[in-house]
Order: C-alpha cells, then structure tokens, then sequence
C-alpha cells in the first residue's frame, strides 16, 4: 500500500491486523477515513479480492485459527459472491529466524498455508504462494530482502506489486 503501485485498489490493512478481528476493526482506508470490514465490501462492488492473514496467529490453537479462516472467506464470498478471492500465503522469514523461534518458524507457516491453501476450489478461492518471490534456493525467505529477518525492506515493496499483478 505504501511502496508498491497496485493500481486502484483499496487496502484495508494495519499492523497486527488478526483474523479474529478482522471485522471488529475500523481502519483507516485511504481516502474513505476509517471502515469496518463488512460495510466496505458491501459499499464497493470488488470484482477482486486478496486476503493475506495467519501470521500474527501462528501461536494459537491452529485448527481453531484455521477455522476462523474459513469462517472469513465464507463472509466475504457471502457479501461478495460474483468476486473472485484470492488467498495469499504467508511469508516465510530467514533461515536464521526460522532456526531460533519455536512458533514463528517456517515449518509453521508452512503447516498454516498448506490448511488455508484447501480452501482453493480454482473457481471462486484462488491459491497465490507468495513466496514463490522471495525464497531462497533452501525455501527460506531471502536474507538480502530483509534487514530483521522477518519483514521484506521497503526497496522491494515495488517487485512485490508487480509480481502480484503479473501473477
């Protein structure tokens, strides 16, 4: 949203945003002030939808979160039916980061992405393995792209955007 052009599209984004309040939380939405989830989809007729959540849930119960996933795809299929969802995988972190922390490790994120990416039926849910841009040779997010190990540097917000067009 900040670093990269992604055309029109409309973000509703924060720091530390969760599956499970994803609708509970009025966020800021550039140009429109600060929205609930549900009223925006339902003022706006999105033909595009990309849903990027779990990371910040990875210490909790995972079926429980997996759930809670699903039950937030439904929703917004719900509202929008004629859209089509796309479901982004979490990123990996570092190798280094992944090494010394027993949740936020990339054998987590992989067991939560491979649960959300069942939900892609190829006709209204859509898979988009992010990682695909920023994996190393090991399946490690690249150290060159980050600067704590877990979040990808400004510098590179613009390929991210990109890649997320082209693909």
């Amino acid at each position: 949203m900040e670093y990269g052009d992604m055309g029109n599209m409309t973000f509703y984004a924060s720091e530390g945003l969760s599956i499970y309040d994803i609708w509970k939380e009025a966020i800021p939405v550039k140009g429109m002030g600060s929205n609930y989830l549900e009223p925006l989809l339902k003022a706006i007729d999105y033909k595009k939808i990309y849903i990027m959540l779990g990371i910040n849930e990875l210490g909790y119960d995972q079926k429980q979160t997996v759930e809670a996933y699903k039950a937030t795809l439904d929703k917004i299929h719900e509202i929008r039916p004629d859209a089509i969802i796309y479901i982004c995988s979490n990123l990996h972190v570092t190798a280094a980061q992944s090494a010394k922390n027993d949740i936020f490790n990339n054998k987590n994120i992989d067991l939560f992405n491979a649960e959300i990416q069942k939900y892609a039926d190829q006709e209204t849910f859509f898979y988009l393995d992010t990682n695909q841009k920023f994996n190393d040779a090991s399946g490690n997010h690249g150290a060159e792209y980050t600067s704590d190990n877990v979040h990808i540097l400004a510098k590179y917000y613009a390929e991210w955007a990109e890649w997320f067009c082209e693909n």
